[in-house]
């Protein structure tokens, strides 16, 4: 069965009446590996529809259930914080149930809790970045009332010179009046 690849191969599946996808059954691990490449994600309420009927059915028997689909949707661009939540819970009764030391859901819960923890940061710092901007458009609003004022100012002091200059105008005139003639 070993060179059922090739030609010859096609002979003996066709004897044994075996259909060549059956053969070989892949591991969880690799059918999350295998969903993630094919990205054939399912978007809006077809991924939440899928996403409640593999949880569920990965929550009524944790210990034969498929849980690969359930990451797979789970690490897809489709998933929310709350799906990757879930679905760590729902690898924890996985892993609960079958208690293995070596067992693959044990990494795919890891990095969801990775990507969760990371999300988290992203989240803060854009919090942060919100407050700073904040922060920065009320000092923006303060600088602009005080050049408001100090331009208000300005004015009233051009206002009092421009009345002094004509007040000194006034007085000369008053003067060349009062002087006599040469």
């Amino acid at each position: 069965m070993s060179g059922c690849h090739l030609e010859q191969g096609k002979i003996y599946f066709d004897e044994l009446r075996l259909d060549p996808i059956t053969v070989y059954k892949m591991s969880p691990f690799e059918r999350v590996v295998y969903c993630l490449s094919e990205a054939r994600i399912p978007k809006d309420e077809a991924f939440e529809d899928l996403f409640q009927r593999t949880t569920a059915v990965v929550e009524e028997q944790p210990e034969t259930a498929d849980w690969s689909e359930v990451v797979c949707l789970s690490l897809s661009d489709e998933a929310t914080v709350e799906h990757m939540q879930k679905v760590i819970n729902t690898l924890q009764l996985v892993l609960a149930v079958q208690q293995r030391e070596s067992h693959p859901a044990r990494g795919f819960k890891k990095i969801l809790e990775q990507r969760l923890a990371l999300y988290e940061q992203i989240d803060d710092g854009l919090l942060h970045l919100s407050k700073e901007q904040q922060e920065r458009e009320l000092l923006a609003l303060d600088y602009e009332a005080e050049i408001k004022e100090l331009m208000q100012e300005i004015r009233n002091q051009r206002e009092k010179i421009e009345s002094l200059d004509q007040q000194v105008q006034k007085l000369k005139e008053v003067e060349l009046m009062l002087t006599p003639k040469k």
